[in-house]
């Protein structure tokens, strides 16, 4: 299983007689292979109509790659729900992302940032990002037990992971 599939990937599981399906594709598939796909677009509909239905108004959202097929629907759903509740999507509200921890957490500082746009008393702790910089953690403003449980290790593998693109 994978979500992409290159030409000489593909000849090679072919050769080795390997079962092959591609779940969720990035793209458009341009091998003939089966393809299993999620529902972003209902994911993001569903999402935000249950914030709706809490009463929220403004609803930020972090999105993935624009380049993605699934990032795009995801945000399609979500704009569907808030049009079909009379509301206008607000681009402030929507943070870019990229599907990896720290972008999530950019972008959830971003959002709380307007959300509450007045300095803290008191800091947030700090984390240790994969540069060696320090900085506040949203996790900490938002409660998010993520962060605080995000190992050294994972930080390694995660920016040689980065290094290899």
């Amino acid at each position: 299983m994978t979500s992409d599939v290159t030409p000489p990937m593909h000849a090679e599981l072919r050769r080795l007689d390997i079962p092959l399906a591609v779940i969720d594709p990035a793209g458009v598939p341009t091998i003939d292979v089966p393809t299993v796909g999620a529902t972003n677009w209902a994911g993001g509909l569903r999402a935000t109509e249950h914030l709706l239905s809490l009463g929220h108004r403004r609803i930020g959202f972090i999105a993935g790659p624009k380049r993605l097929l699934c990032s795009r629907a995801r945000l399609d759903g979500h704009g569907a729900a808030l049009a079909a509740a009379g509301l206008a999507t607000d681009p402030d509200l929507i943070q870019q992302g990229d599907f990896y921890h720290e972008s999530g957490c950019d972008g959830a500082e971003a959002l709380l940032r307007l959300a509450d746009p007045a300095p803290r008393r008191s800091s947030p702790p700090a984390t240790r990002w994969p540069s060696g910089r320090t900085r506040p953690s949203a996790s900490a403003a938002c409660g998010c037990p993520t962060t605080s449980r995000w190992s050294a290790s994972t930080t390694s593998r995660r920016a040689a992971g980065r290094r290899r693109r």
